[in-house]
């Protein structure tokens, strides 16, 4: 088991964490950024929580309100209730109010292919508890000050390029809004992964099958040192109900002094992405209406940040270069594929270079079958990425800026997935990133995307 609670440790995958013992009043706070002001604003809203707990009986996460706060609650609710029918009795808005009502959120990222009935399931808010109730315990254990919890609800994360691009970068980007992203302060970051304490199936979960639970667990063994570093699992709410079992029976709560919850709109697939413009206006999705988004993601920013985080985490480095490395990735190998591939490898690897201190190198793998550290470490050393029908999604996160992308649209099937390529084309603006259509003479257009390089090294002495 990843977590299992004790009178004064935590073990998380393979950290020993110590914990406090505390018995002195211990209430929680709440910071949220993101409304838009409407009846949707749970789908925008990030929070930042102070002293959020884990209830080690009831196993939910729970918050304490202090008896202040509470008050002022009523005193809102009456205000609403004199003034029923007045749009004045709805505007105003508390980011830092402990209740469902206002604050809720989503749990885990928002897809605009969802019906409303799929996305009210993501939303989400911790139990409230008054804070009298902590005093009638016997205490509760606290994390360290540098920790930060970040409960979410794995969308899709069977898949590779939906675990980096719906979950992984949405839990950076919640870290980055509250400026734990590079924080010396907050450098432990403990990602667990929600499952409804009753059972209930949350939208595109990895327990909706044997077979997407074996799934998932192999794609977060893999790709978890992306975001936490080698030797590190991310653990389920499931895990901690299983582990907190051994909890002194005295210690009913388990807190956080930091966590970070609400990816609703923070994926690719969010207000930003195109694909809520072409939902058809006379279906009940409400498409996103950004001048009322409050959030401002600077995306390319972003991934930038992202792409750091991945290279530290991996402990990987780019090293000089000494010639120029195309690299074709590809999903999987075929007669015709090879063919091509040779085409272009000796095309390319022809150029005369004889005005150039750069030689060019050509390699293409089937980037499915390489380790992960393989994966990334191929993207960081591309002068050249070449995406064939959407592959390598792992290694663009990976690359270093300067580089260049050119992601090769296939037929329709096998671009179908292939949607996550949006946000690298449309915002990756540390590297050169653009699509080609296959059929158009991708020799002569790679031919052109080196001479291009070539130039730039030339100029840039």
């Amino acid at each position: 088991n990843n977590l299992r609670g004790s009178s004064g440790t935590l073990i998380f995958g393979k950290r020993k964490i110590s914990l406090e013992h505390g018995e002195s009043r211990l209430r929680s706070f709440v910071h949220c950024v993101g409304e838009d002001f409407s009846s949707n604003a749970w789908m925008y809203r990030s929070c930042h929580f102070r002293n959020l707990c884990w209830d080690t009986k009831e196993h939910d996460f729970v918050v304490f309100q202090s008896s202040q706060e509470a008050k002022l609650q009523r005193l809102l609710e009456e205000r609403k209730s004199r003034v029923a029918g007045n749009a004045a009795a709805f505007a105003v808005t508390i980011s830092t109010l402990l209740s469902f009502n206002a604050s809720s959120l989503s749990i885990g990222s928002i897809n605009s292919d969802w019906d409303k009935a799929a996305r009210d399931r993501l939303r989400w808010f911790p139990r409230v508890l008054p804070a009298q109730e902590l005093d009638r315990t016997k205490g509760y254990l606290m994390l360290p000050e540098n920790t930060v919890l970040v409960p979410f609800h794995a969308v899709n994360a069977m898949d590779p390029a939906h675990l980096l691009w719906d979950n992984f970068m949405p839990i950076f980007k919640l870290l980055e809004i509250f400026g734990m992203a590079s924080s010396s302060r907050h450098d432990d970051i403990l990602p667990v992964r929600y499952v409804h304490p009753d059972g209930e199936l949350l939208t595109d979960t990895c327990e909706s099958s044997p077979s997407n639970q074996a799934a998932c667990s192999a794609v977060f063994h893999k790709l978890t040192p992306m975001l936490l570093g080698a030797a590190q699992r991310i653990p389920t709410t499931k895990d901690l109900r299983e582990d907190t079992s051994s909890t002194d029976d005295s210690i009913s709560y388990i807190c956080a002094p930091h966590a970070v919850v609400g990816m609703g709109m923070l994926s690719d697939d969010g207000a930003q992405s195109q694909k809520w413009r072409r939902i058809p206006q006379q279906t009940t999705t409400v498409v996103p209406r950004q001048h009322r988004y409050t959030h401002n993601h600077a995306l390319g920013a972003s991934l930038v940040l992202f792409s750091q985080h991945v290279r530290k985490e991996l402990q990987i480095a780019k090293q000089p270069e000494t010639n120029l490395r195309v690299t074709i990735a590809l999903a999987s190998v075929t007669p015709e594929w090879e063919d091509r591939i040779s085409q272009l490898s000796n095309a390319l690897s022809e150029r005369p270079t004889d005005q150039h201190e750069y030689q060019v190198s050509v390699e293409s793998y089937v980037v499915d079958e390489m380790m992960l550290e393989e994966q990334a470490r191929l993207g960081l050393e591309s002068t050249l990425f070449v995406s064939i029908c959407g592959a390598g999604v792992v290694s663009t996160a990976a690359m270093a800026p300067g580089s260049s992308l050119v992601v090769v649209r296939c037929n329709a099937e096998d671009m179908l997935h292939a949607w996550y390529w949006d946000l690298f084309v449309e915002h990756a603006a540390y590297l050169d990133p653009r699509w080609f259509n296959l059929n158009d003479g991708i020799d002569h257009f790679l031919r052109g995307e080196l001479d291009l390089i070539l130039e730039d090294r030339r100029l840039l002495g």
